[in-house]
């Protein structure tokens, strides 16, 4: 959302910041509470915390200046910014706004930019779409001007990419449209039009950057620009199958109405287009109007209806009483406040930015975590995505309202909102070490002694007033399993699976390793229950090279075993050893290296079937040539496969090879594959014909790839990335 829009909004997040502060008077007496955690129900995984990407980067002034109308302060204060946005808030997810004005043959904000053009000239013009061409199936580049974003992304997304990247995340990059003013010629009119619009903002950003947005936000409050929920139905089934014909599989996310009440409304409108919603990811929602508790269940009830993630993206002067009921009554996968950054004679600490910049001293600014963002940052900082949210209860909820996760990394996290001082503790957690912080209204990141508890003891802590406290594992479970193939913590159903741990008896010492498919479910005793399916192992070793009572066993996740959270219980001779905990996506990529760590050369054969590789490195290998095939093989692509003869679904079975015969196990949905950064041609994906769980991807290498010994390959499946893997090519 742009500046036009703030002042209106402003004022309705005034009247309720007022409303909600009259609880915040007077005070009670400490009392006890028992929090329990219930890690056998769970709801919600967790995307990402988001952000607009606007950090004050713009002086926005309406003179020609006839220089660059960059913020002077910008340079000096967008290392911290970015640093404290990443590493301490914990955000992770970004919206980058694609004005509908793009599609211009004039490039207003460049112009803006370079001082050739005043601000106020650029905002009459940023909405002003001219189509490209009468056929929207031919992208005519000079009909689109993506200065803008490049801007934005030069100067916020990368940065904080690569501060993500370097702390083993990701950024997921939302592409949200923006239309707010009137033009002869309207995307929304015409969804072939929409659709090209997003195919060539894709081409682009492919071309420049090597890679695309991993969502696309059909509309900017469509309730406020005259968008129907029928059309976004309809851009969003023109733009899913533009999309999809080209390679590119984003998340959609929509209706994004300004009014909590309308979301329901346009989510049925675009419900109503056949076909549109087998695109749609998230139902999302502003907070600016028609709030309550009724709304807010009519988008929960219908996410759970179609198997769909919600989220609240945007009130200015949003706060965690807010964030706290939209997690819990809401669903919320994604949460934003508003923007990154505003500088501080803009609106000051409004609630509309997570951070305020004192640039008075443009040499010397300053960087300013917001009053509310102290509050949310309890949930931020330590609720990562790919989480997933179970049960919490409390005998006093009134008072000591708790919301709990499970991270990705095995370690729990319970944040507690308190309407007043309270002691608790909280129950139903694993054995293990646990921080304490606490914000209050009037106290800032307050640590409390860590706990360290057994099976069965709870931890017991307390707040001095209202706010929010956070109980937080510092260790994670005493086994952990991870993708077989890039050894990340993420697993889907069918996935070739690496469980390591300890708490075998000293001494105890195996070895032993399937021998024959159907694999069997025990091996020298030891076996895997998965709720309670038991696993079908490839190969189980204790104790010897694996440390006294540690474990490693390799297994396969069975296909009956559903997305969420799953437990796992290890067992000696039919007793459990262990219990621990594991996420389960929908699909889980990763690509086998030669090195077995996960990085390098991936396991790939040229198409005369000789390994590919390095020959310096591996005299057995040697590179393939542009233009010829390359079979790669990896691991999770989820339980849904087809026959690609006639499209009917299959079922694989779980610890056997694909049936045999001619009849072949491929994914229901093609991964995109890039060489190089440039997309390959897939000509199969499916299950590897009489080995277990492996996935075999053939593709075509590139004409124009790059050539080298260690060419970059990324997989996208179902919207998640594999590692990075490399191959040869001369």
């Amino acid at each position: 959302m742009l500046r036009t829009m703030v002042h209106n909004k402003l004022l309705l997040a005034l009247v309720t910041l007022s409303v909600l502060t009259l609880s915040y008077c007077g005070s009670a007496a400490t009392q006890q509470a028992v929090i329990t955690i219930d890690p056998t129900v769970s709801y919600q995984t967790m995307t990402g915390w988001e952000a607009t990407a606007q950090a004050g980067q713009l002086a926005e002034t309406n003179a020609i200046t006839g220089k660059s109308n960059l913020n002077p302060a910008f340079q000096n204060y967008k290392n911290q910014l970015f640093d404290q946005a990443v590493s301490d808030l914990g955000l992770t997810r970004v919206r980058l706004e694609l004005l509908s004005g793009c599609e211009n043959p004039v490039g207003y904000f460049s112009q803006y930019l370079n001082g050739q053009i005043s601000y106020q000239t650029y905002k009459q013009n940023r909405y002003l779409t001219i189509n490209d061409n009468a056929d929207p199936q031919v992208i005519n580049p000079n009909g689109f001007q993506f200065g803008e974003i490049d801007f934005v992304i030069d100067n916020l997304l990368l940065p904080l990419k690569q501060r993500l990247e370097a702390r083993g995340e990701k950024l997921y990059i939302n592409l949200n449209y923006v239309e707010f003013l009137a033009s002869s010629f309207e995307h929304k009119e015409f969804p072939e039009e929409y659709a090209e619009y997003m195919l060539a903002a894709f081409l682009h950003l492919q071309a420049k950057y090597g890679w695309v947005p991993d969502a696309i936000e059909l509309a900017l409050e469509p309730d406020n620009a005259n968008f129907t929920g029928v059309q976004l139905g309809r851009v969003l089934l023109a733009t899913g199958n533009r999309l999809r014909a080209n390679g590119f599989n984003p998340d959609f996310v929509a209706p994004s109405t300004t009014c909590m009440d309308h979301a329901a409304e346009w989510f049925d409108g675009l419900n109503s287009i056949a076909g549109a919603r087998q695109f749609l990811t998230e139902i999302s929602y502003h907070r600016y109007c028609g709030v309550s508790d009724q709304s807010l269940q009519a988008i929960s009830d219908r996410a759970v209806q179609f198997g769909l993630n919600t989220s609240h993206l945007e009130l200015i002067g949003a706060n965690y009483r807010d964030l706290h009921k939209d997690l819990t009554l809401g669903r919320n996968s994604a949460w934003a406040q508003y923007t990154l950054s505003y500088t501080i004679n803009d609106g000051g600490d409004n609630g509309g930015q997570y951070y305020v910049i004192d640039d008075n001293n443009p040499n010397a600014p300053q960087v300013i975590i917001g009053s509310r963002t102290k509050l949310l940052r309890q949930y931020f900082k330590y609720v990562r995505p790919q989480a997933i949210r179970i049960k919490a209860t409390s005998t006093q909820t009134s008072l000591v309202d708790p919301v709990a996760f499970m991270n990705a990394d095995g370690k729990f996290v319970t944040v507690v909102k308190t309407d007043a001082s309270a002691s608790f503790a909280v129950q139903g957690l694993p054995a293990g070490t646990y921080g304490i912080k606490y914000t209050t209204l009037t106290q800032y990141d307050v640590d409390v002694a860590d706990v360290t508890i057994t099976s069965g003891q709870a931890v017991n802590t307390a707040i001095p007033g209202p706010g929010v406290l956070t109980v937080y594992g510092k260790t994670a479970s005493a086994t952990a399993s991870v993708d077989a193939a890039s050894y990340t913590r993420a697993v889907a159903p069918g996935q070739i699976v690496a469980a390591f741990g300890t708490g075998f008896p000293a001494g105890t010492n195996i070895s032993a390793s399937a021998t024959s498919t159907p694999l069997a479910t025990k091996l020298g005793g030891v076996s895997v229950r998965i709720n309670n399916t038991l696993a079908p192992l490839f190969f189980v070793g204790v104790g010897r090279g694996f440390g006294e009572g540690a474990f490693q066993i390799n297994y396969q996740l069975p296909y009956e075993i559903q997305p969420g959270l799953a437990s796992l219980t290890v067992l000696n001779n039919d007793v459990p050893v262990i219990q621990g905990h594991l996420i389960v996506s929908a699909s889980a990529p990763g690509v086998f290296t030669i090195s077995a760590s996960g990085k390098g050369q991936a396991v790939a054969l040229n198409q005369d079937s000789s390994l590919n590789g390095n020959p310096a490195e591996n005299p057995q290998a040697k590179p393939e040539t542009r233009g010829r095939s390359l079979v790669l093989f990896a691991n999770g692509p989820g339980s849904k496969f087809v026959n690609p003869a006639n499209g009917q679904a299959l079922t694989p079975v779980t610890g056997a090879p694909p049936a045999s015969g001619s009849t072949l196990f491929a994914t229901a949905t093609t991964p995109y594959v890039t060489i190089g950064g440039v997309p390959a041609n897939v000509l199969f994906s499916g299950l590897t014909p009489g080995l277990v769980g492996l996935w075999q991807l053939n593709i075509t290498i590139p004409a124009n790839a790059p050539t080298g010994t260690a060419v970059p390959v990324k997989i996208w499946q179902n919207g998640r990335l594999t590692n990075t893997t490399t191959i040869a090519i001369n």
